[in-house]
């Protein structure tokens, strides 16, 4: 028998053996090159498409907010003059500082400069009206437990003796009357507010216009100013004079003074915070061009325009 020994086989004569077979294929260098500057091209395209992408989402999330603020503010002022108290004739702005009564219930008036008021209008935006507003609210629907002590509008007047057919002021410190207005037949929350345009929203200096409210509180001293909305960059108040039609007078609603209750035009401007190439200034009206402020650039603006009479709505029965 013959033994044959076979040399022992090393790895690296088998590695030798394998890439003899199969040969390398790597990538040279210029091929990996030309292979990164076609990536870095599609990676650029796609992310300028996301970013265009994106400044149209902002654009359009910026405008939906605008038309928001536009859309609360709009029936916000709707609904307060709407509600605004009958008024003397002839109601002479000195009232507007005396203690709150019937006679000094002044209904709506605008103050285009309010000079010497007891109020301190803080900030006030040159050249924009102030709306001094003396409104109703229908009891007991919407007289909230957090509303008292109040004023309220009791008609007629309540007295422990005597009848008053001519109605009074009074405050209330709860829903209940007190024992001598327990003989009246009609109530209403009654409310001052004035309303001005601040030249400031957040800081000193921002530029954002912003509407403030002061109210009036049951102890006869105004709260400070609260902000109902920001953004907004002019307004303009003033009396309707066209016809109303009969279509909109409220069924069983009160006037006073004339036939026709008093109407008024409310135009506001309102703008965004993210710059729009597209936004064309022309479109607004003329009003809204001259109110223009150079310092916001090229934001989105929206202008809305609106009537609103005052319905003076009914009193109802009892708190």
């Amino acid at each position: 028998m013959t033994i044959t020994h076979e040399h022992p086989v090393f790895h690296s004569n088998i590695s030798d053996a394998f890439y003899s077979r199969h040969p390398s294929k790597g990538l040279s260098l210029i091929e990996l090159l030309i292979a990164l500057a076609l990536s870095a091209i599609i990676i650029a395209s796609t992310m300028r498409g996301i970013l265009l992408l994106s400044a149209q989402v902002n654009l359009s999330a910026d405008r939906v907010e605008i038309i928001e603020r536009a859309r609360h503010s709009s029936l916000y002022l709707s609904d307060l003059l709407t509600r605004s108290a009958p008024s003397k004739e002839g109601a002479k702005t000195r009232l507007l500082c005396d203690s709150p009564s019937v006679e000094s219930s002044v209904g709506t008036i605008v103050l285009s400069e309010p000079g010497a008021l007891c109020l301190a209008l803080s900030d006030r935006r040159k050249n924009t009206p102030a709306l001094w507003v003396d409104a109703l609210e229908e009891c007991p629907v919407h007289c909230e437990p957090s509303s008292w002590p109040a004023y309220v509008w009791v008609q007629p007047g309540c007295h422990p003796v005597f009848n008053q057919l001519a109605p009074e002021l009074r405050v209330f410190s709860q829903a209940k009357p007190p024992t001598e207005c327990i003989g009246s037949k009609r109530y209403a929350l009654w409310s001052r507010s004035i309303l001005y345009l601040r030249d400031y929203a957040w800081r000193r200096g921002d530029g954002i216009g912003a509407l403030m409210i002061h109210r009036l509180g049951a102890d006869g001293v105004f709260s400070r100013a609260e902000m109902l909305v920001w953004g907004l960059e002019s307004w303009a108040i003033s009396r309707y004079t066209g016809e109303i039609g009969t279509g909109n007078q409220q069924a069983g609603s009160e006037q006073t003074g004339s036939s026709q209750p008093s109407s008024w035009r409310l135009r506001l401007l309102f703008h965004g915070e993210v710059r729009d190439s597209l936004f064309d200034p022309s479109a607004l009206s003329a009003w809204a061009q001259s109110q223009l402020r150079s310092s916001l650039g090229g934001v989105t603006r929206e202008e809305v325009s609106f009537r609103v009479a005052a319905m003076h709505v009914p009193i109802i029965d009892p708190l």
